[in-house]
């Protein structure tokens, strides 16, 4: 999802660029984190040991490719997630944007 879309989708515009880039990013280290917990569940230990290494080598390309070839339903992980996010974020930005 890109940028834009998400300012869209939360109705944003209305918010300072910054007050967008800071709820941009907080969604996106959120979606991480509660990404990689459901991987975490359903690796293998050797496969956490693999992917750490993917990791440590701060290439998201690298990590992108890696899981989409050992995690079974990869973009449907992320996309529940997200779906996960959205809605539990959208009250919060609707009280926001009464104020």
């Amino acid at each position: 999802m890109q940028d834009e879309d998400i300012i869209k989708e939360f109705g944003l515009e209305n918010f300072s660029s910054e007050e967008q880039a800071e709820f941009i990013k907080d969604i996106g280290e959120n979606l991480k984190l509660r990404v990689g917990m459901k991987f975490a569940e359903i690796m293998s230990d050797d496969q956490l040991e693999q992917f750490q290494a993917v990791m440590d080598s701060d290439d998201d390309e690298a990590a992108t490719k890696w899981l989409v070839a050992n995690v079974p339903n990869y973009a449907q992980l992320v996309a529940d997630e997200m779906q996960a996010i959205k809605s539990e974020i959208q009250h919060t930005v609707d009280e926001v944007n009464k104020a």
